[in-house]
């Protein structure tokens, strides 16, 4: 945000961390005392999207660093199975009740993360499941597994979303697979 005392005409130039000017904004402000915000989409001036990294802004002769960060966090949920068979020579010998849920978040600013369920076809329905810990907030991108109760996965979907600290969002989802 910033804020003009007198009417203005500005100019701001965004350079990339190799100096090469990659876009220009022109602003024009015709009333004193207003506070203006400046929203850059990542793209060059001829609407080509630019790489996350460090730029800066220059306007009147100030240079000001900004981050681009338009890749939204990578994240992966898995469901297994609940009913998982042992063999034993090809025979089947039991049947284990283990439904598990895997989820990894890779993103180095990570904000928020939350995984989420609700009744198969109720996307109304949605709750927080898991509130992950400070170790699984951290957005390294290891495999976290709980293991879940068979009540809480049959006739269930669930998701994760995560979002980072430039609102880039990304959500996946995951249904049980009714099996036996």
């Amino acid at each position: 945000h910033y804020r003009t005392l007198e009417p203005v005409h500005l100019t701001f130039d965004i350079y990339n961390d190799i100096d090469e000017r990659v876009r220009r904004i022109v602003r024009d402000h015709a009333d004193a005392s207003t506070t203006h915000a400046l929203a850059w989409d990542g793209r060059d001036d001829r609407g080509k999207m630019q790489p996350d990294g460090m730029y800066r802004v220059v306007v009147q002769h100030v240079s000001l660093p900004i981050t681009l960060d338009a890749t939204p966090p990578e994240v992966e949920l898995f469901l297994d199975a609940p009913y998982q068979s042992r063999k034993v020579n090809g025979e089947t010998l039991s049947v284990d009740v283990d439904p598990r849920l895997t989820w990894s978040v890779a993103e180095p600013h990570l904000l928020d993360m939350t995984i989420e369920k609700a009744p198969i076809g109720r996307l109304d329905q949605w709750q927080t499941f898991i509130e992950p810990g400070p170790e699984e907030r951290a957005g390294q991108g290891f495999k976290i597994s709980r293991q879940l109760r068979l009540a809480d996965v049959e006739g269930t979907q669930f998701r994760l979303i995560a979002e980072d600290r430039a609102g880039n969002r990304t959500e996946v989802r995951k249904a049980s697979v009714p099996q036996l």
